[in-house]
């Protein structure tokens, strides 16, 4: 190589780098708290809370737990950035469980730790001005054996069986209208194929996305996402015993809508609030 060319190499090359070439961006860590409610005051299994749902209900709280993945912040330009969560207790792989209640008799069948935030890392340090999420657990783990799987997707209460798959959402309560109390369990339906075979799949994937705008101030530290229970069921009469995600369950129509189904937006589920002093 001639020592001209060489020169022109050199000097090309110094000036993309003034240029600015892309580099690696840096991590930065993520801690996304959510919190659940029912009107305004903190969701506890075992308390009444008046006035929930069209027909003024009083329910008593006995469960609440979602399975979340795919969690992205998306940037001005439109760009998402996944959240790679840490691999912890209720975090494994992409999925997450957020779990509200805390055990012991009047949480029915759960369990005494609770996990309500979303830890791990991002590619970038933002802005953002929303972050997206799907309920439910990806259809290539849905229709493991949970007895063999590491948390969160070892809880047989959040499990119907092999060919089943995982109930995405578990909303439980007791309520003075029904006698055998409200519940909503999210899950996949129409399904086909032998699980044990890993052949199963199911038409109707029942996992609704959900973007959250976040304020320009947005920070961890200052805002969380809330489950208002109050506000999620705001528009359900709560005198029926709520839904299954069977095909045949005329009242899962009203139920799928508020947490997105088929309407993203049309979701009451989750909205970011600033996070007050507790």
């Amino acid at each position: 190589m001639t020592s001209f060319l060489r020169s022109s190499l050199l000097g090309s090359t110094a000036l993309l780098a003034l240029a600015g070439c892309p580099s690696t961006p840096s991590e930065t860590s993520m801690d996304l708290a959510f919190s659940a409610q029912v009107n305004g005051a903190d969701f506890e299994c075992g308390r009444e809370y008046p006035n929930v749902g069209t027909s003024g209900t009083t329910i008593t709280a006995q469960d609440l737990r979602l399975y979340v993945h795919d969690v992205r912040f998306v940037t001005s330009a439109g760009v998402e950035v996944p959240l790679v969560l840490d691999q912890i207790d209720f975090q494994n792989g992409d999925v997450a469980l957020l779990d509200f209640e805390t055990g012991g008799s009047a949480c029915g069948a759960g369990n005494t730790p609770t996990h309500t935030n979303l830890t791990g890392t991002l590619a970038s340090a933002g802005p953002f001005t929303a972050v997206r999420l799907r309920i439910g657990v990806p259809e290539d783990r849905n229709h493991l054996d949970s007895a063999s799987q590491p948390s969160p997707m070892n809880f047989s209460s959040m499990y119907w069986n092999w060919q089943g798959g995982y109930k995405f959402m578990r909303f439980e309560a007791l309520t003075d209208t029904a006698a055998r109390g409200v519940s909503f369990h999210l899950a996949a339906t129409n399904c086909s194929g032998d699980a044990t075979m890993g052949t199963r799949t199911c038409a109707n994937g029942n996992r609704p996305e959900i973007e959250l705008a976040l304020p320009e101030d947005f920070g961890p530290g200052t805002h969380e996402v809330v489950l208002d229970v109050g506000t999620w069921l705001a528009g359900l009469d709560l005198t029926t015993d709520g839904c299954e995600s069977g095909l045949s369950d005329a009242d899962c129509a009203s139920w799928f809508e508020t947490v997105g189904l088929p309407d993203a937006s049309a979701q009451t589920l989750l909205r970011v609030v600033r996070r007050p002093t507790r």
